[in-house]
Order: C-alpha cells, then sequence, then structure tokens
C-alpha cells in the first residue's frame, strides 16, 4: 500500500516542502523550528515505511489517515485559507502561509525565491480524491452485450428449447412403450400361468389313470396266473394248442403294456 493508492499523490510535493532549506536557514531564530521541522520529516518517513506493509488497513482506518493528512494539509496552507485561495496558492503563495513566513520576515522575497512547482497544494476535502483512494473498490461494470450478439443468444436458446422439448417427448413415448411392452408381457404370462396349471390338473388325472390300469391289470394277471394253475393239471402241455398260444400272447401283451407304462412314467416325472 502506498500514499497513491492512498490519493495522497501529492506527497512529493509535501516532502519537498518540508525538506526545502529557505534563503534564511543559517538565522539562529529558527533553528528550533528547523529541529522541530526534521523530526517531523523523520517521523513521516517512518510512516510511509510502514503503509506498504499494513495489508489489513480497514477503510474506516484510511478514512482516520486521510482526515489527519487533510488536517497537515490544512496547517501548511493556513486555516483562514479558503479552497479558492488553495487553488490560487499553486502559483503565488499568500502572506499569512506559515511557510512563507520562514525568512526574515520579508515573505514576498521569500516567496519569489520558491518555484512554482514547488508550492504546495493538496486537496481541500478528503473526498475530493475519493476516486484515487479506493481505486481499487470500483463497481464492476456491466458487460455490454450488442443486439447482434443479443438475437444469437435468443435464438440458440430458442433451438435448445425446442430440442429439450422433442427429447422430452421422445422419452414419454418411450415410456409409453415400455409400458405397453410390461402390459403384454404380464397378461402372457397370466395366460401361461393358467396353461401350466391346467397341464398339472391333466398330469394328475393321467396319473390316476395310469394307477388305476396298474391296478386292473395286476388284477388281471392274477386271474390268468390263477386259471393256469387251475388247467395245469388238468390239461397238459400241447393238448389245447389254443389256450396255450393265448396265454402265450397274453404275456407278451403284458410286457409290452408295462414296458409303455413305464416310459409315460419317465415322461411325466420328467415334466
Amino acid at each position: 500500500m502506498s500514499f497513491h493508492q492512498l490519493g495522497i499523490s501529492h506527497y512529493p510535493k509535501l516532502h519537498r516542502q518540508l525538506t526545502e532549506r529557505d534563503i534564511s536557514q543559517d538565522n539562529p531564530s529558527l533553528d528550533v523550528a528547523q529541529d522541530s521541522r526534521d523530526v517531523l520529516i523523520e517521523r513521516l518517513n517512518s510512516l510511509v515505511t510502514q503503509l506498504p506493509s499494513q495489508n489489513e488497513l480497514e477503510g474506516t482506518a484510511i478514512k482516520d489517515i486521510h482526515s489527519k493528512v487533510d488536517q497537515i494539509e490544512v496547517v501548511l496552507r493556513g486555516q483562514d485559507q479558503s479552497p479558492k485561495s488553495s487553488r490560487a496558492s499553486m502559483t503565488t503563495r499568500t502572506p499569512n502561509s506559515p511557510l512563507s513566513s520562514r525568512g526574515n520576515g520579508n515573505s514576498g522575497e521569500a516567496d519569489s525565491h520558491i518555484p512554482a512547482e514547488k508550492v504546495f497544494c493538496g486537496p481541500s476535502t478528503p473526498t475530493q480524491s475519493i476516486s484515487m483512494r479506493f481505486r481499487g473498490e470500483k463497481q464492476p461494470k456491466e458487460p455490454h452485450v450488442s443486439p447482434f450478439r443479443a438475437t444469437e443468444i435468443a435464438r440458440r436458446a430458442e433451438k435448445l428449447a425446442e430440442n429439450l422439448a422433442k427429447t422430452v417427448e421422445e422419452l414419454r413415448s418411450r415410456k409409453d412403450e415400455v409400458e405397453e411392452t410390461n402390459s403384454i408381457l404380464l397378461q402372457k404370462a397370466h395366460e401361461k400361468t393358467k396353461t401350466i396349471a391346467s397341464l398339472e390338473q391333466k398330469l394328475e388325472s393321467l396319473q390316476d389313470d395310469y394307477e388305476a390300469s396298474q391296478a386292473e391289470l395286476g388284477f388281471l394277471r392274477i386271474q390268468l396266473q390263477a386259471i393256469e394253475a387251475q388247467t395245469s393239471h388238468i390239461i397238459q402241455d400241447g393238448e389245447d394248442p389254443d389256450l396255450t398260444l393265448s396265454i402265450t400272447n397274453w404275456k407278451t401283451e403284458w410286457i409290452a403294456l408295462q414296458e409303455k407304462f413305464g416310459a409315460k412314467k419317465k415322461y411325466v416325472e420328467i415334466l
């Protein structure tokens, strides 16, 4: 941080006024004032070296510093000097100025030896340099957009909105298709469930028929064996060829039926 950032751009003039040696500096009556001025210059220089390191100064502290500097300026210009006469002091110095009285009493002669560029002039009030003091706190300017650019942005935004609307419509359509497909699949699954239930009922019925047939065949086989046992001691082998052939055929058919029912039973168990 520097005096220039704080709005004190005229510090070199202040320094030159305080350090400039008057033509009457050899006057013994001014030795005390000269010593006091040297001490003041040292103090100001010390403050100047400390200011750059004070990065955390708040706005209130900066305003207080400005106020103190303004008081120093008022003292240097003279308390009875108006803002209008302070502007005129850039080219000439008033008789009652403290700096003009540093000579041997001849203020006009003393002023004639001070160059115009070394005459001190500062702001009459702290608000005159407010734009310099708070240069880093300017409000950001609003971005300027040309009509063509604004039209282009509006056109792209409208196109983007159309694309978004189209995408939303497609998503809704796909959602309806998915819901319809799910409904069809659920309906088919329900129909398949009914078919499976019907097949299970038929399978149970076939199982009952198979068990009944097995029982009937077993009963017939027992009857055949009883007939064969009853006739074996009456009819010798070969005496009645027809009976022997019937018994043989029945046994063959019985074996075939057993194999057939066994195959169906295995198929039913697999299902």
